[in-house]
């Protein structure tokens, strides 16, 4: 039988971006005025330097930031980061706006709970259809638990 995958962009909150865009901003600023008043730019060149390897840290782990879902398996693609939790192995969602650290660029969230490996485990993230990514989890989970006779 044919698996169906399902692509979900990930949900980008415009205010958590320009916050990132801002903090950048403001230390690029900082840096430039202090080289403006002092005439040493080494201190501006090293931001500078820093801030693009950062700016391309970000987006090497960020972009590009989808979803992908059979009946089988979610698949998380953040950057270069790839993670798969199987449908059949999580425990319980949840809805969740916690901020810390997750591949997902908005607060929309849901924090998924599986087993891995005998140890539970969560992955956290922000479907841009969140309503329409939870029925259909929800179908390939009640699908997989009446093929192996879990009630």
């Amino acid at each position: 039988m044919e698996t169906k995958t399902e692509q979900y962009p990930g949900k980008v909150d415009v205010w958590l971006v320009a916050v990132v865009v801002v903090i950048l901003l403001a230390v690029l600023i900082s840096a430039g005025i202090v080289s403006w008043k002092t005439g040493d730019y080494r201190g501006l060149i090293f931001v500078l330097v820093c801030e693009v390897v950062t700016t391309s840290l970000i987006l090497l782990i960020s972009c590009p930031l989808r979803y992908q879902l059979d009946s089988e398996k979610i698949v998380v693609q953040s950057g270069v980061m790839r993670t798969e939790v199987p449908v059949d192995k999580i425990t319980g969602i949840e809805k969740n706006r916690n901020p810390l650290s997750a591949p997902a660029w908005s607060l929309d969230r849901l924090k998924i709970h599986y087993d891995n490996d005998s140890y539970p485990a969560y992955i956290v993230v922000s479907p841009r259809d969140r309503e329409r990514f939870l029925k259909q989890l929800d179908a390939y989970r009640n699908s997989s638990s009446a093929e192996s006779g879990i009630s």
